[in-house]
């Protein structure tokens, strides 16, 4: 019920990125913080391996997010009567745009099937094994310096930003 002590939860940690590249130092820091302050707080935290084609997955991000930027810019002549060129563009969403003709509708169909057996498997490992997972998500953390001579990303905020990546269950706290 609503309000009412959860008692300790069974957490789930990664330090691995779920798209298949290497985790930023600055991020797998974030994570561990995060896991010696719930177990702090009682909980029992495990290290998972989460059940999903990183490969795949990572491809299936790439030719979901391509069709959908690619929509969106050739929407823009529409809104504005006139035909979108690069130059109106970041360098980035224009690439996507790029990738998004030569994407077949194939290749799209075979995104969507990799992200609904993720999600199938991630279900199950929720199902039978953790009620949350904690992770730096894409593997680079907010703050990260992009530029040499940046701020660094600080202790304190790196706890934060993997506390923020969790995958909370409905009525569960961790407070």
């Amino acid at each position: 019920a609503v309000g009412r002590d959860a008692g300790p939860l069974r957490i789930g940690y990664s330090t691995q990125s779920i798209l298949g590249r290497g985790m930023d130092p600055e991020c797998v820091a974030a994570v561990e913080d995060a896991v010696a302050l719930l177990e702090g707080l009682g909980h029992e935290v495990v290290e998972v391996d989460l059940p999903v084609d990183r490969e795949a997955l990572a491809r299936a991000y790439i030719a979901i997010v391509a069709a959908g930027v690619g929509a969106m810019v050739d929407d823009t002549e529409r809104m504005t009567g006139r035909k979108p060129r690069s130059e109106d563009f970041e360098g980035a969403t224009w690439f996507l745009r790029q990738a998004s003709d030569v994407l077949s509708a194939r290749e799209l169909e075979q995104a969507r099937d990799s992200v609904a057996t993720a999600t199938r498997r991630l279900g199950a490992l929720f199902a039978d094994q953790i009620d949350m997972h904690v992770t730096a998500g894409k593997g680079t953390c907010p703050g990260t310096p992009l530029k040499s001579g940046s701020a660094p990303f600080s202790a304190k905020t790196r706890s934060t930003a993997a506390s923020i990546s969790a995958v909370v269950i409905p009525g569960r706290s961790i407070e």
